[in-house]
């Protein structure tokens, strides 16, 4: 299962610069992704200038979570 507050905490750090934020991917100039979860409970991302979403895979979601119990 995977918990939002880790996607929130991992954008965070990035955006305070301990790693690389997930950004879009439609545009390099758009704002890092923010997440929220939808009518099934799963977790997305989403660029808050386009269209464009994310639903993160079980390899991304274990990097994130390796990199923010790293940290703590």
């Amino acid at each position: 299962m995977m918990l939002i507050q880790v996607i929130n905490e991992y954008q965070f750090m990035g955006s305070q610069g301990k790693f690389p934020p997930i950004m879009c991917a439609m545009d390099a100039d758009h704002p890092q992704l923010a997440c929220n979860i939808d009518k099934n409970d799963d977790v997305y991302m989403y660029c808050l200038a386009c269209s464009y979403k994310l639903k993160p895979g079980i390899a991304l979601y274990s990097a994130m979570l390796d990199r923010v119990k790293g940290l703590k």
